[in-house]
């Protein structure tokens, strides 16, 4: 039952079932009921010609005459038994012996009848002039249907009986006709939707085929060419969850390449100065070696962090904003970094920051904040200065991290932002990825950043950041 071939099947048989069971116990009511109709119209009719033809035609006594004249076995079947056997003959229907009437004068005499019917009244209640009408009587152990029709002038009744199995037959007949042919096409129709559903589910088997058929190596879309219109929603997520794996793919062949590349050289050279170390006998040029080595294991350390925290980054889906205090966040930043400032004899400046609050993501900000600081007094050489300030304009937040270091060059802001770009001339050694992250926590905050030169002719990087408000589209 897996299968929606078989459940589309299964309902469809049963829907189609239980419908033509419907229409048939619907056509069976509403044919017993135009029998029942059509069957008393014909009673009422038959008595009132009877009626009318005795009084008519015939004088009171006479009614001896033609009830001989009925009795005589050659002109009405005298046949009381349904199952009595004989030749069958021509000249009347086997059904007359299910049809019957009585003649009673105003005495209660008994003065016509049909010649297979006894004495007794086809319905003793309709003998009272006060029940006249139909009525449904139990004659000779047959069920009857029986019309009593009195003649008010001359005080005469009549009753026209039919037996209730004529009505029954007929129904069934016309129930059967019916019936057979929706009982035989049931086969038929069950194959015809098995079919349907097969040809239908066609474009489904051949989707199923190019997925399986696929190279792993291949995350192009889907094609929509032939899709149904109610597949289309799962193409399309397919082809979302592509387009993410091949993102993600792209990002750790990426992050392999890159640490491949930028690892490559500061390797080489402490396999070098390790050389030096061991093969000199002289202590002082075997410390320097070592010095060379601690420091360029320090730089190697601070890539790999930069590194790690990007590829993070570029993982990052989901943001859960909470209330960021601004203030609390910078000192504690710069207490993590005072350590490094005091080293290079650097003063770091920070204005009167008011109690300013802001609904963001916190680590994301917190990254943003120490990477730019941490460029600033990277950048910036001995006993320099490195200012913080931060305002509230309208509904956006505006943070300034500036420093007293060379600057950038306006025609470079761009490429600055790009992964291990550093400027020609550069002296400091760096690894080029403070900037990307910083742009890359900016996205993800929904900020901007902007580049200037800053009062003491260095760099201005200036935040501009609003509370975080989730976007209609996750990022892929």
């Amino acid at each position: 039952m897996n299968s929606i071939r078989n459940r589309l099947l299964l309902i469809l048989i049963l829907v189609i079932a239980l419908s033509g069971a419907l229409t048939i116990w619907g056509s069976y009511r509403s044919s017993a009921h135009e029998v029942e109709e059509l069957f008393d119209a014909q009673l009422a009719q038959s008595a009132r010609v009877l009626l009318s033809i005795i009084l008519t035609r015939t004088r009171h006594e006479d009614f001896q005459s033609i009830q001989e004249f009925l009795d005589a076995g050659g002109n009405m079947p005298a046949i009381a038994d349904d199952d009595a056997g004989g030749e069958e003959r021509k000249d009347y229907h086997e059904y007359e012996r299910k049809l019957a009437f009585q003649l009673w004068d105003p005495k209660g005499r008994l003065l016509l009848h049909s010649g297979h019917i006894g004495t007794e009244p086809l319905s003793p209640q309709g003998l009272d002039p006060h029940h006249r009408g139909y009525h449904d009587e139990t004659f000779s152990g047959e069920h009857w249907r029986v019309f009593t029709l009195w003649d008010d002038e001359h005080g005469y009744l009549i009753q026209v009986g039919e037996r209730y199995d004529i009505r029954n037959e007929l129904v069934t007949e016309i129930v059967l006709h019916f019936l057979t042919p929706s009982v035989i096409s049931i086969p038929i129709i069950a194959f015809l939707i098995w079919w349907s559903i097969g040809k239908a589910m066609q474009p489904l088997q051949r989707l199923r085929t190019a997925v399986a058929n696929r190279d792993p190596d291949n995350l192009e879309g889907l094609r929509f060419e032939g899709v149904p219109v109610e597949v289309v929603p799962l193409v399309s997520e397919l082809n979302t969850l592509f387009r993410a794996l091949n993102t993600a793919l792209e990002k750790e062949r990426r992050f392999t390449d890159d640490a491949a590349h930028e690892l490559r050289t500061p390797l080489s050279a402490l396999k070098t100065r390790v050389q030096v170390a061991l093969r000199s006998d002289i202590p002082a040029e075997r410390e320097e070696a070592l010095k060379d080595i601690l420091a360029g294991v320090d730089r190697m350390t601070h890539m790999l962090n930069q590194m790690l925290t990007l590829a993070r980054l570029d993982n990052t889906r989901d943001i859960e904003p909470v209330t960021v205090d601004l203030k609390q966040m910078l000192e504690a930043v710069v207490r993590q970094l005072s350590a490094k400032a005091r080293k290079k004899s650097i003063t770091i400046e920070s204005e009167s920051i008011p109690g300013l609050s802001l609904v963001t993501e916190p680590v994301s900000l917190e990254i943003l904040l120490r990477n730019l600081i941490d460029n600033a007094i990277h950048y910036t050489p001995d006993g320099g200065q490195v200012s913080i300030a931060a305002e509230q304009r309208q509904t956006d937040m505006v943070l300034c991290i500036s420093d007293s270091g060379p600057g950038i060059k306006p025609e470079l802001y761009q490429r600055v932002f790009e992964r291990y770009f550093r400027k020609p001339g550069q002296l400091q050694n760096g690894s080029g990825l403070g900037l990307a992250i910083a742009r890359r926590c900016a996205d993800l905050l929904q900020g901007e950043l902007e580049l200037d030169t800053s009062a003491a002719g260095g760099l201005t990087v200036r935040v501009i950041l609003q509370d975080y408000h989730p976007r209609v589209e996750n990022e892929r």
